[in-house]
């Protein structure tokens, strides 16, 4: 099991240090600490065990993303670069959710600032494959909390693959890695809200789940059930206050 704390930061200087360990938890011990020493932003698990990607927070709103070969029990850093600043009227931003592909070569990395990257983990330090941001912000208001998770899907012979997220816009999207970011085609709406999207589920239709549950920041949830011609959810059964 990884741990990760995210300091309290009074001061808003990005100072404070967090903790950030594996541990065996059938014995009860701490196997090694990480290297990081920021306050905790977001880590992910690569499908084999074998790889772990820790995001911290230091100062000056940098963002370090470091990847660590936890198969060989190893605390220290394999790879080390840094998220790209944010371009939004927000300037400050954190990640919120990191993701490995089912293969364990991607990553994609939701953030406060409306965005999700795309990492390919074997090249980390030359920075994100592509870029893909959901709609700008409402001035009006609070700023929100930008793209709160995101997700890896795959056709059934695994040979097509997406990235779902969402955002402020109120919308959860699709993000197609094999198109370039600025195709017109990208971001295709799965479902929309009329509040920020608080955070969402894709389940495995082919197992008898929902396609896709969504909650948002009103207080409502969505369960959809019904698919397009391209197999992607496209209307509610249930709306639960």
């Amino acid at each position: 099991m990884y741990t990760s704390s995210e300091a309290h930061d009074s001061n808003g200087e990005g100072k404070d240090e967090g903790f950030h360990r594996a541990h065996d938890i059938s014995r009860g011990r701490v196997l090694f600490p990480f290297s990081a020493k920021e306050s905790g932003d977001a880590g992910a698990v690569s499908p084999d065990g074998s790889t772990y990607v820790l995001i911290t927070c230091g100062e000056n709103n940098q963002h370090p993303i470091r990847l660590y070969d936890v198969a060989r029990k190893s605390g220290h850093a394999v790879a080390e670069t840094m998220l790209e600043p944010s371009v939004s009227q927000v300037a400050s931003f954190e990640a919120t959710t990191a993701a490995f592909s089912s293969e364990g070569r991607l990553l994609a990395v939701a953030r406060s600032d409306n965005a999700v990257h795309m990492y390919d983990i074997r090249a980390l330090t030359k920075g994100p494959l592509a870029m893909f941001k959901h709609e700008e912000l409402d001035a009006v208001g609070s700023a929100g909390y930008g793209a709160v998770h995101a997700c890896w899907v795959e056709g059934r012979d695994r040979r097509r693959v997406g990235i779902v997220s969402g955002g402020n816009d109120g919308c959860v999207r699709v993000w197609d890695p094999m198109v370039a970011s600025s195709d017109k085609s990208q971001g295709k709406v799965l479902a929309r809200t009329e509040f920020d999207v608080a955070y969402f589920s894709m389940g495995d239709m082919w197992t008898g789940e929902k396609p896709l549950v969504l909650g948002h920041c009103g207080g409502g949830l969505y369960v959809y059930d019904h698919l397009d011609g391209d197999g992607l959810p496209i209307s509610s059964t249930s709306d639960i206050q």
